[in-house]
């Protein structure tokens, strides 16, 4: 008698909310219940006894974490749950709530003891860590993609091409990733097209469009090397796969055929090409972007282009980076006159000497932190 006396008094004046049910019955009704546990529900001992414990069980509560707990009840074993439970008040906390068997001299179960103890904010920092957890593999693999379609967009290296000497570079922007892509494929006749091009907006969505847009053009320059025809089918199945769209897409198209030393262009919304040595952009009117609607109309240009001629393409990024006056918007762009004066001072140069002079030119004034995408691409008949 002393030792069951000294028993309750311990359970008593525990720290954790304390019951005991009665197994011998059905429903496992509550026989005890502590002072910690009154105060972590604001229910009174003399309102539960003799009911079950699930009066603390709401709308939020887990059927699977109750189901568990209903079947070690009726197996007479141990299990530890946390549950969502309702304070008298209404007020939800999460309950870990430890039940074991307790069996007489004959080890038949006569009781149930219950601990409960209030983890509410521990189990909310793990929630969210396991929320950030998804979130930060999401970007992982966000950021993974990102990078295969940024390669794929805007490879190093150029193909070789007969009778053209070309040169790429792409600076990518401080923060995101832009739609910025350039494409260099094969034609028919020993043609060359090339293509630069500008997607609306960053992140993945963006390179993933501006990936279609790529493709389409490739694929299509396979079989034909007029530009204005290739960006009005690349028109039609970027607005076949989204419809018509804000998040437009600008490109300038280039095709060279060296049998008849001639260049043909034509541009969607994007800046002309620049002549290599003046510094000159070349005179003609362009279309609207892709994706806007169903009919592009994008003029078409023709131009002599014999051995050593040369173009430069680009996207507004170049033009448009600010000085590196960092965070002051209203610092002035590189612009269009220093692109220019640049390129008319490389007289002559191979591809390569003026995309990295505009490259490092860039760069310097930027302070080496781009806003945008960049992406640049000269050729030279030869």
């Amino acid at each position: 008698m002393e030792s069951e006396l000294a028993l309750g008094r311990a359970l008593a004046a525990a720290n954790s909310g304390i019951t005991l049910a009665d197994a011998t019955r059905e429903g496992f009704p509550l026989t005890f219940v502590n002072a910690a546990f009154e105060q972590l529900t604001g229910f009174r001992g003399d309102e539960v006894l003799g009911r079950n414990c699930r009066f603390l069980q709401g709308a939020g509560t887990d059927p699977g974490a109750v189901a568990e707990v209903a079947a070690a009840l009726h197996e007479g074993r141990e299990t530890t749950q946390v549950l969502l439970n309702y304070r008298r008040d209404g007020t939800p906390f999460y309950n870990e709530l430890r039940l074991a068997p307790v069996c007489d001299r004959t080890g038949r179960i006569v009781q149930v003891v219950g601990v409960q103890n209030d983890v509410t904010d521990l189990t909310r920092a793990q929630r969210s860590l396991r929320r950030a957890t998804r979130v930060i593999a999401e970007q992982d693999q966000e950021l993974a993609e990102l990078r295969v379609l940024q390669r794929a967009l805007t490879p190093a290296d150029p193909p070789s091409r007969p009778h053209l000497e070309l040169a790429t570079s792409f600076l990518a922007a401080e923060e995101g990733v832009a739609g910025d892509f350039h494409l260099v494929a094969a034609a028919p006749r020993d043609a060359t097209v090339v293509v630069v091009g500008d997607v609306i907006g960053h992140g993945l969505e963006a390179a993933r469009r501006a990936t279609f847009v790529r493709t389409v053009l490739a694929t299509f320059a396979r079989f034909g090397d007029a530009p204005a025809r290739l960006l009005e089918m690349g028109n039609q199945a970027l607005i076949e796969r989204t419809g018509p769209t804000h998040d437009f897409v600008t490109a300038v198209c280039v095709a060279y055929r060296p049998d008849e030393q001639r260049l043909r262009w034509a541009s969607a919304g994007h800046p002309p090409p620049v002549r290599l040595d003046r510094g000159e952009p070349v005179t003609g009117a362009g279309g609207p972007p892709l994706g806007i609607g169903t009919a592009l109309d994008a003029p078409e240009h023709a131009m002599a282009f014999a051995p050593g001629d040369g173009l430069l393409l680009f996207t507004d990024g170049l033009p448009e980076a600010r000085a590196a006056a960092r965070g002051d918007r209203r610092a002035p762009h590189f612009g269009d006159e220093r692109l220019r004066a640049t390129v008319r001072s490389l007289r002559a140069a191979a591809p390569a000497a003026v995309v990295g002079a505009l490259r490092d030119a860039a760069t310097g004034y930027v302070g080496g932190r781009f806003a945008d995408d960049v992406c640049i691409v000269a050729l030279r008949a030869t």
